[in-house]
């Protein structure tokens, strides 16, 4: 990195804009920064490290005090900073907020902090971040350092240079942290912290279940013997190796009522149960639950041979009152018996009916038919007359004859009659293509007219091309001559505006020249004057026996006089400095009729000498050549697209033509095509429609005969085949008649029932069959034929059933109870087991987390006391004081080098970053504090120096093309002064350039090149080999 250029205005004690330009020491390589105590030599790093960083060491915190005193309310407070890294250069703008007057009404208004960051491309500035925000992050991945780096590497800021020397071990512990950013070591020590305090808390949470899971299982193990569970023992799991003294219960397994028990309770947890607790617990109420399952299934089995003791007397009892309900039904039955005989004489009736009705209704239905057909028929012969002339009467083959004549003659009319519907629509296309036909021989006329037309249209138009062509061809000329006449006028009209001043000019320097010649003439007389009044002056300072200052004599027989006025030497003096003033106004009246003269001359030039009214004239013509000039160009233009237009129009025309005359042929062939069409299709019709209007009316006439001729054969048809068919009926109804026995056909009539009524009628006679076997059936059946006559009691069959049920409930219940129990525990022992085996593996893992938290933390086994941060600085350390050593041993002839300390400090304080310098003439390491101020700044100097040589080295290797050193030298006697300088002087060594901060005479006569900083006398400072810009 490499600082250019630096630009100040109204910051610190600087308020007017300056520039300093380190560029112009690169050859030096070593340059002083001069001043008075006071006069801003810091304030320039101070703005070099406030462009980059927006901070500065000096007022970190309290950035309002990085605007000038000396500004005004509308000054402004600006550093921009021209810097190059890795061959490209950047500019950085930055100010700071400060309070300014409100622009309306009272009282300060803040004025933000600005930044801007550009980078140079080629010749210009491409801007990259415009907001502080955004060029902070930009410009710490430019530089690559960060600000505390950048003041150890870059700029050695004042009162800061011995620090990192004679700093405490945290003190210099902050400082490398943050130069080589290993936060990352201390979040590794605070999250194994972490992790540690998490798995206690993790531990702590797995012990609280497994108590919980504890509490959980004493109450099921102790809620036991208040329910009446068999084997219940609310002293819960016994411990090993002490004997099992629950004898709750006897060998039938029934409870003993003495052994006691309280309802919801349950027994003590251990303060630290084990897996072995747990298991015992679920092993005793498994225990329990096996003797209740077997009480259980005792009380079952009572159960049952009491339910069924009471179910074979419900049986007896059931057979009985179906004995006595079939006895009474059955008489019942009896007096029904007549009836049902009378319903069974109307149900056979009833059936013959149905089976002769069909027969009945359909020589009714036939004799009906023929009745309708006779009437058909005679409507039909009606229809037949209507459509036919004369009074006949046709036979049935004459009819058939006649209808197969009507529909062949049908026929052939038919074909007709779609010819017939088609002619108007052929006839209309036959008109149509007359007219395409008229209107396509009309648009070969046109085309063959606008053909013949174009060729002398575009004969114009390439005449009247050319002639545009000759005048826009002159624009080029025509431009050129108006910019030289203008040119040329605006000289003239320049020569008209000096011309006057010219003349003004020559007669004030002739006035200038007479005053000088005055003024000059007015010294020479006033120095002849002196001159000759100088004797008589002498001689008035002669006094009596005194040796003349001229000649040395003692006597002075005639002393000179003078009797003009006198003449003092500030007279001349005062002459002098008017004819200089008056030659200077003469210089100045000479240099501004030169420059006239010279503008003058060199406007007659441009003009050509002409007259700027005759100038003006001919600007005016070549103005109007060139407007003909660029008219034509543009009418050039215009004509050529006219001349494209029609030889485009011609050739499509041409095109156009040929089609038209091909559609054109087509169309009247077309149109002979439809005509002989239509020739045919009249011929046609003509044939077929005869006498009538047309063929449809002859068509519609055939069609009713056809119908009329055909509705009379059907109706004759139609009488004989009823006619057949009423005989046929009449002989099935005799023959059924017979058959069922009924005399005619009125019997059948009146034997007939509705369906629905048979229906009930049989669903009653089943009822009562059904009624009377069933009863029969039920006395019948041998077991209850066998069943005694006296009614059995169930009462005590059903209470000794009740009391075996509820005691088998009771057992079945506390078996279920321990069942639910002995799941639950199981779960919890699960549970248990799980978090136990979880725990022993957290104990281990805490344990070696424990013993790394430690060992990074710096505390045992950390016999070193060294934190793990520490421990990766001591090594930064450690190549810091090698990169120091090597110059210092130079610096100091071999008598000093640093030593990196890291043994464990008083107390078991943490250390690990110490720093002792070690004294070859005694052979021992002392305290760097403990070294006199000349040494104390050599030391400083190589450990400053060796700091930034592995900063720049961490940092990725970048280059650091300029060093600041602000202060220190004081302290330094001639010999290490002349050290220290020869050390500096061996960093420019590759185009570094370094510059100093110092008072030291000595300095400034080594240093040839120096940057002097002065107070002006309004108070605020300047910079004496920089610009003032305005």
């Amino acid at each position: 990195m490499r600082i250019r250029t630096l630009e100040i205005e109204g910051f610190g004690p600087y308020k007017q804009r300056q520039l300093v330009d380190f560029d112009r020491f690169a050859g030096d390589g070593l340059f002083l920064i001069t001043g008075k105590t006071g006069a801003g030599k810091s304030s320039i790093l101070d703005a070099i490290c406030f462009a980059l960083y927006g901070s500065v060491p000096r007022y970190d915190g309290t950035e309002s005090n990085l605007r000038s005193d000396h500004c005004a309310a509308d000054d402004p407070t600006r550093v921009e900073l021209v810097f190059t890294v890795h061959d490209t250069d950047y500019r950085l703008s930055r100010s700071p907020a400060y309070d300014r007057p409100k622009k309306r009404g009272v009282g300060m208004a803040l004025e933000k902090a600005t930044a801007e960051l550009a980078v140079r491309r080629g010749e210009h500035w491409e801007g990259i971040a415009a907001i502080p925000a955004q060029v902070g992050p930009e410009v710490r991945r430019i530089v690559g350092l960060t600000k505390d780096q950048f003041l150890q590497v870059i700029l050695l800021a004042q009162n800061r240079f011995q620090e990192f020397l004679l700093a405490k071990n945290d003190d210099r512990q902050k400082v490398l942290r943050s130069l080589f950013g290993t936060h990352r070591f201390l979040d590794i020590e605070t999250a194994l912290v972490d992790q540690r305090k998490a798995l206690d808390e993790r531990l702590r949470a797995a012990r609280e279940a497994i108590a919980v899971d504890a509490a959980h299982a004493a109450a099921l193990l102790g809620d036991g013997e208040a329910n009446g569970e068999p084997g219940s023992d609310s002293r819960g799991p016994t411990a090993p190796g002490e004997s099992d003294a629950t004898d709750a219960t006897d060998a039938t397994g029934e409870s003993d009522s003495s052994a006691g028990g309280t309802a919801g309770t349950s027994i003590p947890t251990p303060l630290d149960p084990d897996l072995g607790w747990f298991e015992q617990g679920l092993a005793a109420l498994t225990e329990r639950l096996r003797a209740a399952t077997d009480a259980a299934t005792r009380a079952d089995a009572e159960f049952t041979v009491a339910d069924r003791a009471h179910r074979a007397l419900e049986k007896t009892r059931e057979q009985q009152e179906r004995r006595d309900d079939a006895r009474h039904r059955l008489a019942e039955l009896e007096a029904e018996r007549a009836a049902v005989a009378l319903e069974r004489e109307v149900v056979n009736l009833a059936r013959h009916a149905a089976a002769a009705t069909p027969q009945v209704t359909a020589r009714r239905t036939a004799a009906a038919a023929l009745d309708s057909a006779r009437s058909a028929e005679t409507v039909a012969r009606e229809g037949y007359r209507t459509h036919f002339a004369g009074d006949r009467s046709p036979s049935t083959g004459d009819l058939r004859a006649e209808i197969d004549e009507l529909r062949e003659t049908l026929g052939t009319v038919s074909d007709a009659l779609a010819d017939e519907a088609a002619l108007p629509a052929l006839t209309g296309a036959t008109d149509t293509l007359q007219r395409g036909c008229v209107d396509l021989a009309t648009k070969v006329a046109k085309q063959i007219a606008l053909a013949e037309s174009r060729p002398a249209e575009l004969e114009v138009i390439r005449s009247r091309l050319g002639e545009v062509k000759v005048l826009g061809a002159a624009e080029p000329d025509a431009a050129e001559r108006v910019e030289r006449l203008t040119a040329a006028e605006k000289a003239a009209t320049t020569v008209d505006r000096l011309e006057p001043k010219l003349t003004a000019a020559l007669a004030a320097a002739s006035t200038a020249s007479g005053e000088a010649a005055a003024s000059a003439a007015l010294v020479h007389d006033l120095m002849a004057q002196r001159l000759s009044g100088h004797a008589a002056e002498l001689a008035g300072e002669l006094r009596e026996g005194e040796a003349c200052s001229v000649c040395g004599s003692a006597e002075h027989p005639a002393p000179a006089t003078f009797d003009g006025a006198p003449v003092t030497p500030e007279d001349i003096e005062r002459a002098r400095t008017a004819a200089s003033a008056r030659q200077a106004d003469l210089d100045a009246a000479h240099e501004a009729t030169k420059d006239l003269d010279r503008r003058v001359a060199e406007a007659r030039a441009i003009a050509g000498g002409k007259a700027s009214e005759q100038l003006r004239v001919e600007l005016a013509e070549a103005r109007e050549r060139l407007a003909t000039a660029v008219s034509a160009a543009a009418e050039s233009a215009d004509f050529e697209l006219e001349l494209w237009r029609l030889t485009a129009e011609l050739a499509e025309a041409a095109t156009a033509l040929d089609q038209i005359r091909s559609d054109r042929d087509d169309a009247e062939r077309q149109l002979v095509e439809s005509r002989t069409r239509c020739s045919a299709l009249e011929a046609r019709i003509a044939t077929h429609r005869g006498d009538f209007d047309s063929v449809a009316v002859r068509e519609a006439t055939l069609r009713h005969q056809l119908d009329a001729a055909s509705a009379l054969a059907d109706a004759i048809a139609a009488v004989s085949t009823r006619a057949e068919t009423l005989a046929t009926a009449a002989a099935a109804v005799r023959e059924v008649l017979d058959e069922h026995g009924f005399a005619d056909e009125s019997s059948v009539v009146d034997a007939r029932r509705d369906a629905s009524k048979v229906a009930a009628i049989e669903a009653r006679i089943r009822r009562f069959d059904d009624a009377l076997a069933a009863a029969a059936a039920t006395l019948a059946e041998p077991a209850i034929a066998a069943v005694p006559d006296d009614t059995v009691e169930l009462l005590p069959a059903e209470a000794a059933r009740d009391a075996t049920a509820s005691a088998r409930d009771a057992a079945l219940a506390a078996r279920t109870s321990l069942g639910a129990r002995v799941e639950q525990l199981g779960t919890i022992v699960a549970s248990a087991r799980r978090r136990i085996t979880a725990s022993g593996a957290m104990l281990d893992e805490q344990r070696q987390l424990r013993e790394l938290a430690n060992a990074v933390e710096g505390k045992e086994p950390n016999d070193k006391r060294m934190r793990l941060e520490t421990y990766v600085l001591a090594a930064r350390l450690e190549e810091i004081v090698a990169a120091a050593n090597a110059r210092l041993r130079t610096m100091t002839s071999g008598r000093y080098a640093l030593e990196h300390d890291d043994a464990v400090a008083y107390r078991n304080v943490q250390s690990g970053l110490g720093l002792a310098i070690r004294d070859e003439h005694s052979g021992r390491a002392r305290a760097t504090h403990s070294l006199s101020g000349g040494e104390t700044f050599l030391a400083s100097l190589a450990l400053a120096l060796g700091l930034a040589e592995v900063v720049q080295n961490q940092a990725g290797g970048i280059r650091l093309d300029t060093l600041f050193i602000d202060e220190g030298f004081g302290s330094l006697d001639g010999d290490t002064l002349e050290i220290a300088m020869s050390t500096l002087d061996s960093l420019r060594a590759g185009g570094r350039t370094i510059g100093l901060i110092s008072h030291v005479e000595a300095m400034k006569e080594q240093i040839t090149a120096h940057l002097e900083i002065t107070v002006s006398s309004n108070g605020w400072s300047e910079i004496a080999d920089a610009r003032v810009l305005a």
